[in-house]
């Protein structure tokens, strides 16, 4: 039983550190001087109150479910309803810790997905033309990568290939996402220069992170429920939706890995329990499939080899005498984990060997003390999974390793902290704890649920708990930015008023997206000054340039000036509908040029086919351009 005095340590531990972070009181609370965490500049103190109400809610909700549990014959139907509705509020925790970022979430999800320097995979993805090619030359690519790719196979960047792929056989689907995505992010001209699918494609960025990170709720339940019961189940549910890792990194990639590793963790453990090859085969496939996204992801196999021991020795088995059984586990995950590489080495010719020479010196490369980060692993996988959860954690694996003599211990307790430790002395490189070993951090949740529902659990103990946890979690949410992103964002409003009265009218739509409702002209100092006054009549799918050619009396060009509008700051993309626009462009009028009667042109063409916007003019003539004048141009502007 942990004492009332150990419980006031680990208070004043955790009041220590969100004081300490909070207050920024030392930089090294972040981590070395090697690599720190940044800090917002002005923490969001202020849009901390709805997670704060939502944690509350789900610890009610947890605790009201297992009083369910205790009383009603459906025992089932409320386990079912409550796993149901942990799983909406680890999506609820997430979009809110986003809203401390950008008050629209999905804001911060898409720059997550997009951004260069969060996630370069997009980045890569949408640049492929020929798959094939791309990936038979995918060693020789790497270098050229943003940071991320260089060091990871190609799997992540063909989901995003893959999605816009299937995007271009639905137009119709991926224009209306499109749109959304130009308005969120509209001043970035990278992205406005994509297609409509390609810029959709970073929807599976946005969800399938987010998607990953819900079922890993169940996961995890399903873990602690087969070793300590359902109401353990619940708790290590609730647990992981308040690990800070799977708030805070919301929206990125590693909120894949917890999934997969209890998938695999799952399959291994049915395959010892039932002494069926095929399930070691299925965790093996799995396995394929992560190492394919991450070759991190094989540090997992450390683990289950470990646990597998640990069970041995629980259960007074000894494993060498069970060879034949171990012989044939370890073959067929062996065969599962290849799948995926010999398969990649067959069709295009690329060893997983070629993968790992490219990356293993750039991901090492970085120059840092060995030593500091033996000590800044653990501490950070202990800060990102939740104080109260690690040092739970250690006191389950200590009760564990003294309980193995009476076989009472837990193999997965006894095991994963040797793990942790061994983990901690062989890891490499110098990198982010809390993502790299974000998939370890279901395990840990798992073990710690047991001490809620043993024999010497008191009442108020997990309530206790979550209110450490919430606290840590609230401040780490307001202060820490663990994710920076270089994107533009809205710019500053560009419009005007209304047209000026004494400009000239016009009445011209283009493409459902903007009108060109007015224009005024001054010649002067052999140049015509042009305004043009456009109104958004919705959302611009394109940073269009707009085309102004003045035309002698035989039609032929005598100036033009071919620009976005506004000198593209911001992006046409930009405009809001119903507000109207200014764009001056300045035409040189050309030596020997003759006095008279002119007249202009002006369109739209798309940046990057040439190709020019289809104009309906006010009485519904249909045409590539609009004609406005006659200009009158004198003598005296010529001199």
């Amino acid at each position: 039983m942990i004492s009332r005095r150990a419980w006031l340590i680990l208070g004043a531990i955790v009041l220590a550190y969100v004081v300490t972070l909070a207050f920024d009181l030392t930089p090294y609370v972040r981590g070395p001087e090697e690599w720190r965490w940044n800090r917002y500049p002005d923490p969001h103190w202020d849009r901390l109150w709805p997670i704060a109400l939502a944690l509350v809610a789900v610890v009610g909700w947890v605790e009201w479910i297992n009083r369910r549990l205790s009383q009603s014959p459906h025992a089932r139907r409320w386990t079912i309803i409550g796993v149901g509705a942990l799983m909406l509020a680890a999506l609820a925790l997430q979009l809110l810790a986003l809203r401390v970022e950008r008050l629209n979430p999905l804001e911060a999800l898409l720059d997550r997905a997009v951004d260069v320097a969060a996630n370069g995979y997009f980045t890569v993805g949408h640049r492929i033309t020929d798959v094939g090619e791309f990936l038979r030359s995918y060693p020789a690519l790497m270098p050229t990568f943003p940071i991320h790719p260089q060091v990871h196979p190609p799997g992540i960047s063909l989901v995003y290939w893959l999605a816009g792929s299937a995007l271009e056989t639905a137009p119709s689907l991926a224009r209306p996402i499109s749109l959304l995505f130009r308005r969120m992010e509209c001043n970035d001209i990278d992205l406005m220069l994509l297609s409509d699918a390609r810029l959709s494609s970073a929807l599976a960025g946005m969800l399938l992170p987010t998607v990953a990170s819900v079922l890993t709720v169940a996961c995890v339940f399903k873990l602690a429920r087969d070793r300590f019961g359902v109401r353990a189940g619940l708790y290590a549910a609730a647990m992981w939706t308040v690990v800070p890792s799977a708030v805070l990194f919301a929206g990125n990639w590693s909120l894949v890995y917890p999934l997969l590793a209890c998938l695999i963790w799952m399959s291994a453990d049915a395959g010892l329990t039932q002494r069926r090859i095929a399930w070691f085969f299925l965790a093996g496939l799995i396995a394929s499939a992560a190492t394919f996204l991450e070759l991190g992801t094989i540090a997992l196999g450390l683990f289950l080899v470990l646990y597998i021991l640990a069970r041995y020795a629980v259960e007074r088995r000894n494993p060498l005498q069970d060879w034949r059984f171990l012989a044939a586990a370890v073959l067929a995950a062996l065969a599962g984990v290849a799948t995926a590489w010999v398969t990649y080495q067959v069709a295009y010719g690329v060893s997983l060997g070629q993968i790992v020479e490219t990356m293993y010196p750039i991901h090492t490369g970085y120059e840092f003390d060995r030593l500091i980060w033996m000590f800044n692993h653990p501490y950070e996988y202990a800060v990102f999974l939740g104080l109260p959860i690690t040092a739970l954690f250690v006191w389950v694996s200590f009760r564990a390793l003294r309980s193995a003599r009476n076989q009472r211990a837990d193999a997965l307790s006894l095991s994963f902290g040797v793990g942790l430790i061994l983990l901690s002395i062989v890891d490499p490189a110098r990198d982010e704890t809390p993502r790299t070993w974000m998939l370890l951090m279901p395990f840990a949740v798992v073990a710690v649920s047991q001490l809620f529902v043993d024999s010497s659990a008191r009442p108020g103990r997990f309530a206790a708990v979550w209110a450490l946890l919430g606290i840590q979690l609230l401040v780490m949410i307001a202060v820490l930015r663990v994710i920076s992103v270089g994107l533009y964002g809205l710019p500053p409003r560009s419009s005007v008023p209304a047209v000026p009265e004494n400009a000239s009218r016009a009445q011209a739509e283009f493409g459902d997206m903007a009108q060109l409702i007015g224009y005024e002209t001054q010649v002067s100092d052999r140049r015509l000054t042009l305004d043009l006054y456009w109104q958004a009549s919705g959302q611009v799918d394109h940073p269009y340039i707009v085309f102004a050619h003045l035309l002698d009396a035989r039609g032929q060009i005598v100036s033009q000036r071919d620009s976005r509008p506004q000198d593209g700051q911001p992006l046409m993309t930009c405009w809001q509908p119903g507000e109207t626009y200014r764009d001056r462009r300045i035409l040189d009028l050309p030596a020997g040029m003759a006095a008279g009667t002119y007249a202009l042109r002006v369109g739209l063409y798309h940046s990057a086919t040439g190709s020019r916007l289809e104009v309906v003019t006010s009485d519904g003539i249909e045409s590539d351009h609009v004609s406005l004048g006659p200009i009158e141009i004198d003598s005296a502007a010529l001199r």
